[in-house]
């Protein structure tokens, strides 16, 4: 008798029939996966771009202005510092406000743009616009003294959020909302 290599018809359809359901099981963990991926990348840039800009203006000695624009599903923040004098000896001029709409106009030292768009953050959005925030040069603090900004960033399907503060000492923090699902990584607020 011979002996036959590989497998039959039925072992094949139902190996296929418990990878499908196994697989069925494990999308919404999935797409749960990918929500809080997007989301945690979008409100890193945001953290990353905000102390940029903060070592940006203490470092080079330039006030540095912050811009929002926009919210929800269409928004964007750049960073813009204060001109070099034009002549030795003057004085260096205040940062003019960002608008990161707009190609190449949120530029920090050497022509380095600061700016994180929609396109950059795959879908997620902003509750609400913080407005404008100023680095001060001598010390990383948010100028005029005591400014500080809030506002929360959600996942593109919105079931998952992160709220960014900035303190008026210019420190930007992320945590997740009272009543939201925790993210791993993230205290409470």
């Amino acid at each position: 008798m011979q002996k036959s290599q590989g497998f039959t018809l039925i072992e094949l359809m139902v190996t296929v029939a418990v990878l499908a359901v196994l697989l069925t099981l494990a999308s919404p963990s999935f797409s749960d996966f990918f929500q809080r991926y997007r989301l945690r990348g979008a409100a890193d840039k945001v953290v990353n771009t905000l102390a940029s800009a903060r070592a940006e203006a203490v470092m080079r000695n330039r006030d540095v202005s912050i811009d929002f624009k926009g919210s929800a599903g269409s928004w964007c923040m750049g960073a813009n510092a204060a001109p070099d004098p034009a002549t030795l000896g003057e004085l260096v001029g205040s940062a003019d406000a960002c608008d990161c709409t707009v190609a190449n106009s949120c530029k920090v030292a050497d022509g380095r743009e600061l700016v994180v768009t929609t396109s950059q953050v795959e879908g997620v959005t902003l509750s609400a616009n913080p407005g404008a925030l100023l680095f001060s040069s001598r010390t990383g603090a948010t100028s005029p003294v005591g400014t500080t900004a809030t506002t929360t960033l959600a996942s593109p399907n919105g079931k998952f959020k992160l709220r960014l503060d900035v303190s008026a000492l210019g420190r930007a923090t992320l945590c997740v909302p009272s009543g939201e699902p925790a993210m791993a990584g993230f205290k409470s607020c």
